[in-house]
């Protein structure tokens, strides 16, 4: 049986069934019990038995073989195909892709539609992606003599700055939407048309993504989703994932090195959407040059085959490559199966042309390097290049060879998979979270290493010996320490005597100290009492004032003695509004514990210069010890004398405390005056 009867009969079978299951069918018939009717048994042909198990031995031989998941994400869509290796060939399965913008969302459609048709995707893969930037870079190292692990990445990343700005400048938000399929070459000649008549008419911004809606050639969502990914493509990060490669050139010439870079958080976020969905991701390559390496050796034998006259044994050996992308054209320049040259043009909305193609080459083929290839990875760019093949071959002197967009696609497969477990590296390669080699595989490192055993093992016999010496030492202190307490037992009781009388002495200081509060324990007791009754005598005040009596002044006594003593003076229009105000006054407090003393009324003008009399008291916490009676300057029966009443302090005598009334009266609030000399009350 050959291979494509056990193709047809591997798709002919059931996903993820054995060839063998219809020789397991039973029919346990109604009524009978545990009988199996071996005559329902479908007869098999012998050739289709051989046939299924050859199909089940291929399978399981696949699923032991290494296998490995190509991811190749261009602009249009992200593809997922799986690997095998047998013998030395890699076998393909069928291509899973899907076309969302984002890359977690489109990974997950492209592995349900692998699982879809049977196949389970391995662990390890392969990532070929547009926004990986290549370019040769300079480095004064030598190739076989390479630099520290991060110092080779900051030269790299110092190197890619301008090439990976460079390259992000070609994807126009216009080239995102073509190379996504949303819009076609004639879409975007009538959107920039629509755009430039927009500007002309008003001078408010316009962007090409906005006329493309409002013209109804693309959606919202395709909008975003293309702006989405024209920040991956330009890259505007400030930190890059970097990978290098790099080889010795010709006798006399510089060494090469070859770099790739992306953005390190566009990167990371890659290779944790695979890490999410159990995926290791090995490395990532720019899919820039691994299209045209893939068909590098078939293409130097067919250059060496077809050896034109005047051709040198370097000249065979060297090839150039037009890569047809979807937005640009890549010219990669080979010598040896290595890139040493390359350069990028922008196809800026035209048509493919013969003579800009040809001249972005145009100095490597005076050099003397005739061996074309011009590699496509879409089919509408393959057909465009097929109608200009003629002028190609007429042109270029001999007919260029073209590499399909099928064929290129395989290529690269197989160029990916080859990647696997290789001793060298073409194309430099991202691997993130990449280290340092181990110290132990560096030359060197045992020269280093056992000089430095020998002087730590010196040093701690050296501190073992000083800890012993430390040891003795230590018991010697702690011998002559206890002697020591010995002969110190006897100062000791006159330590404690001496102590004693201190402390006798430190206690009589501290009852002066006592004796000397005392007086203004009795001070803070007095204004304690007078807080506690400060409501009541003010709620009295003003339930007595009567309509042509002002209260001036409210505020306590600033001597030591009485300071819980509160003094009240009033103005009036009459003598005898003061002294009933006083009586009133002295009825409210009754039940309170304070009482009205030395009551003084005395003629003077008020605040708006009319004429009337001052009365002033003091309320005490005690009872009354003089009673109610007329001041020096009681009117005369011929008028009343205009006189200023003087400033009345309170009496020093301590006033003995009056506990307050067991009922509690509402807080009243007496606004702060101007008049008196003392302080007033809060």
């Amino acid at each position: 049986m050959n291979a494509a009867e056990n193709e047809a009969l591997g798709a002919a079978l059931p996903s993820g069934g054995s060839p063998l299951a219809p020789l397991a069918r039973t029919d346990i018939r109604a009524g009978e019990k545990d009988h199996m009717n071996i005559a329902h048994f479908p007869a098999i042909p012998r050739e289709e038995t051989f046939a299924r198990a050859s199909a089940w031995a291929e399978r399981a031989q696949r699923a032991l073989a290494p296998a490995l998941l190509l991811l190749v994400w261009d602009v249009s869509r992200l593809s997922a195909t799986v690997a095998w290796r047998r013998g030395r060939t890699w076998q393909f399965s069928e291509e899973a892709s899907s076309r969302l913008a984002d890359f977690a969302p489109a990974l997950d459609e492209a592995l349900d539609r692998l699982k879809a048709i049977g196949i389970r995707p391995p662990r390890s893969c392969y990532l070929a992606a547009r926004f990986i930037v290549p370019a040769r870079v300079d480095l004064p190292i030598d190739p076989e003599k390479p630099r520290p692990f991060l110092q080779m990445r900051e030269l790299a990343r110092a190197e890619m700055e301008p090439a990976v700005s460079e390259a992000g400048a070609l994807w126009t938000i216009g080239a995102v939407l073509a190379a996504r399929g949303l819009i076609a070459q004639e879409d975007r000649e009538r959107i920039a048309l629509e755009l430039a008549l927009r500007r002309e008419q008003s001078n408010a911004p316009m962007y090409f993504g906005q006329v493309a809606c409002d013209l109804g050639l693309i959606g919202k969502e395709d909008l975003q989703a293309a702006l989405h990914l024209q920040e991956k493509l330009q890259t505007l990060e400030s930190t890059l994932a970097c990978g290098w490669a790099g080889y010795r050139g010709e006798p006399g010439e510089p060494p090469v090195w070859l770099a790739s870079a992306s953005g390190l958080a566009l990167w990371s976020r890659f290779e944790t959407a695979c890490k999410r969905r159990g995926l290791k991701l090995l490395g990532g390559l720019p899919l820039a040059w691994s299209v045209s390496e893939a068909a590098g050796d078939a293409l130097n034998r067919s250059a060496l085959r077809v050896e034109p006259e005047g051709w040198t044994d370097e000249r065979k050996h060297s090839r150039i490559a037009l890569e047809i992308h979807a937005e640009d054209v890549v010219a990669v320049l080979r010598h040896r199966g290595r890139v040493v040259s390359a350069r990028t043009e922008g196809r800026m909305e035209r048509e493919l042309a013969v003579d800009w193609l040809l001249r972005l080459v145009a100095d490597w083929r005076a050099g003397g390097v005739n061996a074309l290839e011009i590699v496509c990875l879409e089919s509408r760019d393959e057909a465009a290049v097929r109608a200009l093949f003629d002028d190609f071959s007429r042109q270029w002197g001999q007919s260029p060879q073209l590499r399909a967009a099928d064929a290129t696609r395989r290529g690269l497969l197989e160029y990916l998979a080859g990647q696997y477990k290789a001793r060298a590296e073409p194309l430099p390669i991202i691997r993130f979270g990449e280290l340092p080699r181990p110290l132990w595989t560096r030359p060197g490192f045992w020269h280093i290493l056992l000089p430095l055993l020998v002087l730590a093992a010196v040093i701690g016999l050296g501190v073992r010996q000083r800890a012993e010496i430390r040891l003795v030492q230590t018991r010697m202190d702690l011998a002559e320490l206890a002697a020591k307490r010995a002969a110190n037992m006897k100062s000791a009781e006159a330590g404690v005597i001496l102590e004693a009388q201190q402390s006798k002495k430190e206690l009589d200081d501290l009852r002066k100290q006592l004796a000397s509060l005392l007086p203004d324990v009795e001070r803070l007791r007095s204004i304690e009492n007078m807080m506690a009754h400060l409501p009541h005598l003010l709620r009295a005040l003003a339930m007595n004032i009567s309509d042509d009596m002002v209260l001036d002044v409210v505020r306590n006594s600033s001597s030591g003695g009485s300071i819980g003593d509160v003094m009240v003076i009033g103005w009036t229009n009459s003598y005898s509004s003061a002294q009933a105000f006083a009586l009133r006054v002295q009825g409210g407090l009754a039940g309170f514990g304070y009482s009205v003393a030395q009551t003084d009324v005395r003629a003077g003008s008020g605040r708006d210069g009319k004429a009337g009399y001052f009365v002033s008291f003091w309320l005490v916490p005690r009872a009354p010890v003089e009673e109610l009676g007329m001041g020096e300057d009681a009117p005369a029966e011929d008028g009343k004398t205009e006189t200023t009443v003087p400033e009345t302090t309170a009496p020093e005598a301590a006033v003995p405390e009056t506990a307050a009334p067991e009922t509690i009266v509402p807080e009243t609030i007496v606004p702060e005056t101007e008049a008196g000399n003392g302080k007033d009350l809060p």
